[in-house]
């Protein structure tokens, strides 16, 4: 899955984030998380609808922020798509989560997603 390409990419890029902000970015990644769970929880799909906790934990360790333009880092971890240029867009993190999960990726696939907007 891609948990680890999104882990070793925030290190990577976080490294230089002043504490405040990685704890804030953080926050609202859980915040982000918690929303996206609720919302699959609701979907209608099943009388219960659970995604895949793999799913969650990606989205919850993927730095969001450095996949939008500067001026729009502060809604990264809003559960809506944004504009990231060239009449582009990144998708809702909750239509991502959707989709991985749809997927059903096991425990030893490996996902290169290309061209569906979710930009993790």
């Amino acid at each position: 899955m891609f948990g680890i390409f999104s882990g070793l990419l925030a290190m990577a890029l976080i490294g230089n984030a002043a504490p405040a902000d990685a704890d804030r970015q953080a926050a609202e990644r859980q915040r982000m998380v918690a929303e996206v769970r609720n919302l699959a929880a609701t979907a209608g799909m099943k009388s219960t609808r659970q995604l895949d906790e793999r799913v969650l934990r990606s989205l919850a360790t993927a730095p969001r922020h450095l996949f939008v333009p500067p001026a729009l880092q502060p809604y990264a971890y809003a559960n809506r798509p944004l504009p990231i240029g060239n009449e582009q867009t990144i998708s809702q993190p909750f239509i991502v989560a959707l989709m991985t999960d749809l997927l059903a990726p096991s425990k030893d696939d490996v996902v290169l997603e290309v061209g569906t907007g979710s930009g993790y």
